[in-house]
């Protein structure tokens, strides 16, 4: 069951989905929600000043950072209310430790919200939104997924609500990474002042040829070109030598990116060891590095209309290899629920149908993704893995140099720009376009494919 509240002619989708100039700004969410039975918690509620009418509030901004607790009750007098208010004034830090905020909601006297008061009108549109009977007593708890996860109208221990919270699985995550279960040692500080260093540092690392790539894509002929429909996937085919492009074409769209070696499934991106080089985020001059024991690089980036955009303020950044790709198992684990059109299902469809392989054996050479166009970071206090709305428009596009004879496979998120979900049938999603053009041969005259590692795999033996 879902709610979307609008007070005073606001709706609060079209506050979220606004466009604003500057794409930076928009709020991150995290990647893997449980998205149980939910009330998104979209409410345009308004503050109790002059300007009330003219300055909505929009509490979507406490979704996965706070729980919301509603008490409605006739007045503040009613007897199971006094008792549970109290119970709540006594144990304020034990309430900010589970991220809880309090909404009183009265048919007669003020309502609030935490310590402000809220507009009578609000308070009644929370009455009707919730479905909550005149002259009865009732509190409603909100985890940070949206889900109602407590509704009752008799008498309540503010007790027995954290026993309820503690036990769910977001809260549990919390409190193993707020509550250490070892005492800190007298030398903590120092031992966390440690400078740290560069795993790889890449002094030595090969370089790509930047200047040859570039002369070479000033001439190029298109020669194919995929389009991917929304929520599935497509095969296609790169020469060595050849230029590939992943284009938007009609909205703001995330797609997924698996490669391989067209003569060996079993060499393929290896997104963890790329990261370990690269970083987070890829740009130009970045390459994407296939897995043991081959370790070369697959592809060069030569081309990128979004490297303008760095990181936000909220460290997000665009085109990650952080995330795995949204995937059937995950969302079977946190909504209980079948869905086959996350990425990985559509990886695997389409490697299925090129090959030949039946899906199950397919399915094994699907791998971590580039996120093309996906805008994703770490929270600063957490460091949780989020997404938010990507910058990407029509025109946009990210281009590669094949160093080596590929097959792609991309896959257009069911999260459409990753703004509020993935894995959904609801968000707007469009298509992309790979396009493949074929160089100049003479600019690069003189390259050669790269060798795979030439460790000789004896492993001290």
């Amino acid at each position: 069951m879902a709610f979307r509240f609008q007070v005073s002619g606001v709706s609060s989708k079209k506050a979220r989905t606004g466009l604003k100039p500057d794409t930076r700004h928009r709020k991150p969410i995290l990647m893997h929600k449980t998205t149980l039975p939910a009330i998104m918690i979209s409410l345009m509620l308004i503050a109790s000043s002059l300007n009330a009418a003219e300055t909505p509030m929009d509490l979507s901004q406490f979704q996965w950072k706070n729980r919301l607790l509603f008490l409605f009750a006739p007045n503040r007098s009613h007897p199971l209310f006094d008792v549970l208010q109290k119970s709540i004034a006594t144990q304020q830090a034990e309430v900010a430790d589970r991220d809880l905020v309090i909404f009183e909601i009265l048919e007669s006297g003020t309502s609030r919200m935490a310590t402000s008061d809220l507009d009578p009108q609000v308070a009644q549109s929370l009455w009707d939104k919730f479905d909550v009977r005149p002259g009865r007593f009732t509190v409603i708890l909100v985890g940070k997924d949206g889900g109602i996860k407590l509704n009752r109208q008799d008498q309540t221990r503010l007790e027995d609500i954290f026993v309820l919270i503690d036990a769910m699985p977001m809260r549990r995550e919390e409190m193993m990474k707020r509550t250490p279960k070892s005492q800190a040692p007298a030398d903590a500080d120092a031992r966390r002042s440690v400078k740290p260093v560069i795993c790889y540092p890449l002094d030595t690392l090969p370089k790509p040829d930047m200047a040859t790539y570039a002369a070479a894509r000033k001439a190029m002929e298109l020669t194919d070109e995929v389009i991917v429909p929304p929520r599935d996937a497509r095969i296609f085919r790169v020469p060595s030598g050849n230029f590939f492009r992943i284009v938007s074409v009609d909205g703001p769209q995330v797609g997924d990116l698996n490669l391989w070696s067209q003569d060996d499934l079993s060499e393929r991106f290896y997104s963890g060891k790329t990261r370990a080089l690269h970083g987070t985020h890829l740009s130009t001059g970045d390459q994407m590095w296939s897995g043991f024991p081959h370790m070369r690089p697959m592809a060069t980036i030569t081309y990128d209309t979004l490297d303008w955009y760095g990181f936000d303020a909220d460290g997000g950044g665009v085109h990650d290899v952080i995330g795995t790709r949204c995937d059937p198992y995950t969302n079977r684990l946190l909504s209980g629920q079948e869905y086959h059109h996350c990425c990985h299902s559509n990886l695997t469809r389409a490697l299925a149908s090129e090959t030949g392989l039946p899906l199950h054996e397919a399915e094994v050479h699907v791998h971590d993704v580039l996120n093309v166009f996906m805008c994703t970071g770490f929270t600063h206090d957490k460091h949780q893995y989020f997404m938010k709305a990507s910058p990407v428009r029509p025109g946009d596009y990210i281009e590669f140099f094949a160093e080596i004879d590929l097959l792609g496979a991309l896959s257009t998120c069911p999260g459409g720009d990753c703004s509020t979900e993935h894995s959904s049938d609801t968000t707007a999603c469009f298509p992309l376009k790979v396009e493949i053009h074929r160089p100049d041969l003479k600019a690069l005259e003189g390259w050669v494919p790269p060798e795979p590692s030439a460790y000789s795999r004896s492993h001290g033996v």
